[in-house]
């Protein structure tokens, strides 16, 4: 199991997310995703909540209860538009603004820290790799690919 792509990508993706979670919980009082959410209504202003699971990759329900955290402490304002009174935009505060300069700050530290057993070359080589395999799976590729190898296999009888 240990030699699956996607075993050692959930494990470094898990023990490095909780060493992050704890660093930034000391810092900044939020935890990774919380702090994601943040920075996406700071990079896309206006953004619905809708849109903002979407972007994060997160259940609707999920990033509901986040944002309303991240609202309660003042982090994220929510409005109406005029049009349509139902309809939420969400942007961040002054005070939300100052976490995510911190979170940033603390996100470049633990970057230089997370890839320094890589060399400068092998460090762009990787973030290389991981846009190539990101835009092949987010395009369909893993699927067309897999269904095409089992297509395959099945007409050899194998």
């Amino acid at each position: 199991m240990k030699n699956y792509l996607n075993y050692k990508l959930d494990i470094l993706s898990a023990v490095a997310k909780r060493d992050a979670d704890q660093i930034y919980q000391r810092e900044c009082g939020l935890d990774v995703n919380h702090l994601r959410l943040l920075r996406l209504v700071s990079f896309y202003p206006e953004i619905n909540p809708s849109e903002l699971a979407d972007r994060a990759r997160l259940d609707r329900p999920k990033t509901s209860r986040m944002l309303a955290r991240l609202v309660d402490r003042g982090f994220v304002v929510k409005r109406t538009t005029e049009r349509d009174g139902r309809q939420v935009r969400l942007a961040t505060s002054p005070q939300g603004q100052i976490l995510i300069e911190k979170a940033n700050h603390i996100a470049t530290n633990l970057e230089r820290a997370f890839l320094a057993p890589l060399t400068a070359k092998q460090q762009t080589e990787l973030a290389d790799w991981l846009d190539k395999l990101t835009h092949w799976v987010e395009s369909g590729g893993l699927t067309r690919s897999y269904e095409t190898d089992a297509d395959e296999l099945e007409t050899r009888g194998q």
